[in-house]
C-alpha cells in the first residue's frame, strides 16, 4: 500500500513538471528584429535656371526654343506681344544688374503699354502665370544673352523674381523724378537770380 502511494506521487510529480515546462515553453515568445527602414527624401523636379548671375555664359547652351517661343507669345488673355508686355518693362533693370551696355538693351525687341500701377499689378499677376507654366514645361533656361524672345534665363529671371523688378523699376522712376525736379528747381533759381542781379554772374553749383 506504501509503495502505491508513493508511486501515484512521483507520477503525480512528474506530471505537473511536464505540464509547467510546456507551459513555459508555450509563453516564451522570440520576437524577431526588423533592419530599420530608411526614409528617402521625395524628389522635385522644380528646374532651375542655368548660371542666373551671369547674363551671357550660356550662349551656346540648348534648350527646348519652340516650348519657350510658344509660352512667351501667348497668354492665353488674347493680349497684343504675348508676355513680351509684361517683361519689357523691366528690361533697363535686368541689363544693369547684370552689366549690359544700355545701348545694346536699347536694341532689344520690345513692346510697349501702359505702365501705369494697375498695369503693374496686371503684370505681376502675368508673371506669376508665365513663371508657373515655364517649371511646368521646360527643364533648363540658359541665358544666351539675346532679345526676350530668345533668352529664356532673361525671361525666368524676371518671371520668377518679378517683385524685385518691380521695386527697381519704381527706384528708377522716383530717381529720375527727383532729378527732374531738382533740374526745374535749379533753372528757376537761375532765372530769379539773372533777374534779381543781372550784372553778377552766378556761382556754379556744387558738384556740379
Amino acid at each position: 500500500m506504501h509503495i502505491a502511494k508513493s508511486l501515484v506521487l512521483a507520477v503525480t510529480g512528474s506530471l505537473i513538471l511536464t505540464f509547467a515546462a510546456a507551459a513555459h515553453a508555450q509563453i516564451t515568445i522570440n520576437i524577431p528584429k526588423f533592419p530599420k527602414i530608411k526614409k528617402e527624401k521625395p524628389q522635385t523636379n522644380t528646374p532651375s535656371p542655368s548660371n542666373s548671375g551671369d547674363a551671357g555664359s550660356d550662349a551656346n547652351a540648348s534648350y527646348d526654343k519652340e516650348t519657350f517661343q510658344e509660352i512667351y507669345r501667348d497668354t492665353g488673355y488674347d493680349e497684343f506681344g504675348g508676355y513680351s508686355l509684361y517683361v519689357s518693362p523691366y528690361l533697363d533693370c535686368y541689363g544693369k544688374k547684370h552689366g549690359i551696355p544700355q545701348e545694346k538693351v536699347d536694341m532689344w525687341a520690345k513692346t510697349h503699354g501702359n505702365n501705369d500701377d494697375e498695369a503693374l499689378a496686371r503684370g505681376q499677376q502675368r508673371l506669376a502665370e508665365l513663371e508657373a507654366k515655364l517649371k511646368a514645361r521646360m527643364r533648363s533656361f540658359p541665358h544666351t544673352g539675346e532679345y526676350a524672345g530668345e533668352n529664356p534665363g532673361l525671361v525666368y529671371e524676371i518671371a520668377s523674381k518679378r517683385t524685385e523688378y518691380l521695386q527697381c523699376l519704381r527706384d528708377g522712376r522716383k530717381a529720375e523724378a527727383d532729378a527732374a525736379e531738382s533740374a526745374r528747381a535749379d533753372n528757376m533759381s537761375s532765372i530769379f537770380f539773372a533777374r534779381r542781379w543781372p550784372n553778377i554772374r552766378r556761382p556754379p553749383r556744387s558738384g556740379s
